[in-house]
């Protein structure tokens, strides 16, 4: 046997070895899926056939491990991106990679009304029950059903309109302090924490200025790190790799403890357990250390969307003061009626919820697009890819067109759309009413909106607005539901 015939002998056995070795790893770490996906970008049409000319994959979107910064630290710009390429083909959806998975944007209208099929999950792809334990957003079955009948008697617009003089009193006390602040969306941050706490946490009213503020602070340090997308990309990595990809990233379990040791200390004590109110139904009926996740989780949906949207509404005022001079001329009917409309404009320009994500649990196409389990979706609301002006005066005129749907879907759609929006609205209502018929509005700073922690919309920076008083004209009683 010659020597050239040994070594090319020899070689192919290494390269044999070394294949097989390849594979062993690969199963060993559960890669599997990894190098399909390698595959599938790199060969687009080899495997499964993907592509077509109804469907776009983003390449340059592609953030395979949660490794584009761009991706980690804007999402919603770079998903209004992706959602306008998406817009313009036949199928309404582009593709882009997620880890070792494919997700898809759309904003049609009808995907987003598909978004409680049984195919898709929130909780698959929003997992907030393993950081703050289970709560109605992350439950599923039986415990979101028991967690969802004892919610609705508390947020009916029964139960809301009965607790409409008590939220007032406490705006009416809180607006006195307007002309002294820095940072608008913090004072609305803080003024519906005390607005929750008092209606729905039964916490001790006399106890609402020690506890609300810092409270406030803590659930956007935490939401902000629990909803970072590396969090979400770590969930996607076989455990092997995560240390050595995601080191900076935190534990579930340690945030959990974190989050509840944080309530029994400064929360807990303050709730009048004697009260009938909400949080004491849920600790009634699961026991204070289950009940925690939907102590923290109902602060986590509501505090941040609804102050961020009475932000915005007051913001796109100061800069409409023509508009704002037509409502504050308003009789006290007419008043009501234009506020109203005003609230639906807010919620067409800024929906609450811009964004709904769902992950795949069970195969499905899609407009001929197949998705498999681990895929997720994500639905922006086509008010988003808009150029709208602000125009509250549209919902006077009762037009019908498809730019009524996204304001009507600014909470989520079908039974997992959020219990409290009619208390958002209410809260939205109760405190625009009281600042804008008491104040003039002035605002030099130029906004944009962008994604918090939680996936609602919030102002970019801090908001410096001025406030001056006006003649006076409190009404008598808060406005109509």
């Amino acid at each position: 046997m010659s020597r050239q015939y040994e070594n090319t002998e020899t070689n192919t056995t290494a390269m044999l070895a070394l294949f097989l070795l390849g594979c062993a790893t690969v199963y060993q770490l559960n890669l599997t899926r990894y190098v399909i996906r390698f595959f599938q970008l790199v060969l687009p049409s080899a495997i499964t056939g993907f592509r077509s000319e109804n469907h776009l994959h983003v390449r340059g979107s592609s953030a395979f491990l949660g490794s584009i910064p761009e991706f980690k630290e804007d999402l919603l710009n770079r998903l209004l991106q992706i959602g306008h390429l998406a817009k313009k083909q036949p199928s309404g959806i582009a593709s882009l990679c997620l880890g070792p998975d494919f997700a898809v944007v759309t904003t049609k209208d009808e995907h987003i009304r598909q978004s409680s099929r049984p195919e898709l999950s929130r909780n698959a792809a929003f997992p907030l029950g393993d950081f703050i334990g289970l709560n109605t957003f992350s439950a599923t079955g039986e415990a979101w059903s028991k967690r969802h009948a004892l919610e609705i008697p508390y947020l009916s617009i029964a139960a809301i309109r009965s607790k409409a003089d008590d939220m007032n009193a406490i705006i009416v006390r809180e607006c006195r302090r307007l002309e002294n602040i820095h940072d608008l969306n913090e004072f609305m941050h803080t003024l519906v924490m005390k607005i929750i706490l008092d209606s729905f946490y039964a916490v001790d009213p006399s106890k609402l200025d020690e506890i609300a503020s810092p409270l406030a602070k803590f659930l956007k340090e935490i939401t902000a790190e629990i909803i970072s997308f590396p969090n979400m990309a770590k969930r996607r990595t076989p455990e092997p790799l995560r240390g050595f990809l995601y080191p900076e990233i935190c534990a579930p379990d340690a945030v959990k403890k974190r989050a509840h040791d944080f309530l029994k200390i400064n929360l807990l004590p303050h709730i009048d357990r004697a009260e009938d109110s909400m949080m004491n139904a849920l600790m009634g009926e699961f026991g204070v250390e289950e009940a925690l996740g939907d102590v923290f989780g109902i602060l986590f949906a509501s505090v941040d969307s609804t102050a961020s949207t009475i932000s915005f509404l007051l913001y796109e005022l100061s800069k409409h003061p023509d508009i704002l001079a037509r409502l504050q001329n308003k009789t006290e009917d007419d008043f009501d009626q234009y506020l109203n409309a005003i609230v639906k404009e807010i919620l067409l320009l800024y929906p609450a919820f811009p964004i709904e994500v769902r992950g795949v649990v069970k195969p499905f196409v899609l407009e001929g697009f197949p998705l498999k389990e681990g895929d997720t979706c994500f639905m922006l609301n086509p008010s988003l890819l808009e150029s709208y002006t602000f125009d509250p005066e549209r919902w006077l005129r009762h037009e019908r067109s498809s730019a009524m749907f996204p304001a009507m879907n600014a909470f989520g759609q079908g039974p997992r759309a959020c219990n409290g929006q009619d208390l958002a609205k209410q809260v939205i209502r109760l405190v625009a009413a009281q600042i804008l018929k008491n104040y003039r509005l002035e605002c030099s700073d130029t906004i944009k909106p962008t994604l918090n922690g939680g996936g609602s919309l919030k102002p970019d920076r801090a908001i410096s607005m001025r406030f001056y008083t006006q003649g006076k004209r409190m009404f008598k009683s808060p406005p109509a539901f």
